[in-house]
């Protein structure tokens, strides 16, 4: 997880970037003690690359954990706003 933390993201591999960090987050599960700190990397490299592929890819993830876990998805809505809103700027 840390040289995932570490690493930067490469133009052109925005989608990639973020999908090698759902899954990241997927293996080392959300009981990790860093586990947190990827999440919110992953929202803020989401939101800095206003990448709309790479926000669906965040928002489908989070979706599914939600369902999976039977979490309300009324608890997504304001990150579903922000990532559509994302749509929005380009």
């Amino acid at each position: 997880m840390f040289s995932y933390l570490a690493r930067d993201v490469e133009p052109g591999l925005t989608v990639f970037d973020t999908c090698l960090g759902l899954t990241v987050l997927d293996v080392v599960g959300p009981q990790h003690s860093r586990a947190r700190r990827l999440v919110e990397d992953l929202f803020r490299r989401t939101m800095e690359s206003l990448d709309g592929y790479a926000a669906r890819e965040v928002l489908l993830h989070l979706l599914f954990a939600a369902r999976k876990a039977r979490t309300s998805p009324n608890k997504l809505t304001s990150i579903a706003k922000a990532i559509l809103s994302l749509e929005t700027h380009h």
